[in-house]
């Protein structure tokens, strides 16, 4: 009777304390293990180009070598996506797959690929509207970039193309030399200013008509929001801060310090504020770059509670794991109910939590 009451209070030790570890480690190796199983002969994974480069780095950000077999045949795929032009895309949204593959091509670190990352990130800098001096700064999409240079640029790709160019100068002033790209990059960021400024709801900083004035963040400057409206909602106001940041803009600065705190106002890892569970993995994957981006390792909300983001997004990811290994939205908007895009997400997330 007392050795069973043992092995019960052993067992229930070992759950217990036990929690953690699973959640920092096993959590990341049960997601990339399924994730290796989904790579299609081809290297890719569902045959596209972002979503490929996204699980590359998923392994890449989480310790897996450059010299895996399933890194080295992603990467080929994505070569093989790479066009004459310079732009890394198969048929369609060029301007999202080049930002997201040139991402992956600088997590690499090799140096084989600096010409290839500088062809694409020249392509992508001038898709920007107003790049080629044909758009004034009062054009509301001044700035901007879109899924490819015919359609409306928005904030989330935006984002995505100055994440992508920050993280290629690092790259550049590691083994790019004599190019630099830092001063090239200049007005490219001077310019996504105007834009961003212009999807935020701030009124003196705002010149478009629709703006509210609670320092959140929408899609477009059109006055276009995923939310209903012209609401600010979660995904974007951290997109948007992040972007300020790559920018160079000042903390004090306040566009910077109202998205901040629109933050704190909104902190949760429940939903994507405003919009529920649409969008979710994007959201905490643009939350989690967006803390680190900073360098807070806590947000203290409005409420005066301090939340250490790594531990709880950890935590919070760990429950929506499947036993199999992904995850997945039951929200299908954004493709987050293809189990490749949002185990990335969160594998990635994961990554930003582990550094």
């Amino acid at each position: 009777m007392f050795k069973r009451i043992f092995s019960v209070i052993v067992l229930l030790f070992a759950l217990l304390f036990g929690a953690e570890a699973r959640t920092q480690k096993e959590t990341i190796d049960s997601g990339l293990k399924w994730l290796r199983s989904q790579q299609k002969e081809d290297g890719s994974f569902m045959e596209y180009p972002a979503i490929t480069a996204l699980c590359v780095s998923s392994f890449l950000r989480n310790g897996i070598s450059e010299k895996d077999p399933a890194v080295k045949k992603g990467v080929g795929y994505i070569f093989k996506c790479v066009r004459t032009d310079g732009s890394i895309a198969v048929d369609n949204m060029s301007c999202y797959n080049t930002s997201i593959c040139l991402m992956t091509l600088n997590e690499t670190g090799n140096r084989e690929y600096a010409k290839t990352i500088e062809k694409a990130r020249e392509w992508l800098k001038k898709t920007q509207v107003g790049a080629d001096g044909s758009v004034e700064s009062v054009d509301k999409f001044y700035g901007g970039i879109g899924y490819d240079s015919k359609m409306k640029p928005d904030l989330s790709n935006l984002q995505h193309a100055l994440e992508a160019l920050k993280a290629t100068v690092t790259a550049e002033d590691a083994f790019m030399s004599p190019y630099n790209g830092k001063n090239s990059d200049r007005e490219t960021f001077e310019r996504a200013i105007f834009f961003l400024s212009r999807c935020q709801n701030i009124k003196a900083t705002n010149d478009q008509k629709w703006s509210g004035n609670d320092g959140g963040f929408i899609y477009s400057p059109d006055g276009e929001s995923k939310a209903t409206g012209a609401k600010s909602y979660g995904s974007m106001t951290y997109a948007g801060l992040k972007s300020f940041i790559y920018c160079d803009m000042d903390r004090t600065d306040p566009r910077v310090l109202a998205a901040y705190n629109w933050i704190r106002a909104n902190y949760t890892l429940q939903e994507n504020p405003n919009m529920g569970e649409q969008g979710i993995y994007y959201y905490y994957h643009t939350l989690v770059k967006t803390f680190k981006t900073l360098g807070d390792k806590s947000v203290k909300d409005s409420k005066g509670v301090e939340h250490f983001w790594a531990k709880e997004m950890t935590e919070k990811l760990d429950t929506l794991q499947n036993q199999e290994g992904y995850w997945v939205n039951n929200a299908e908007r954004w493709w987050e109910s293809k189990k490749e895009l949002a185990t990335a997400y969160a594998l990635l997330a994961l990554s930003y939590c582990t550094e």
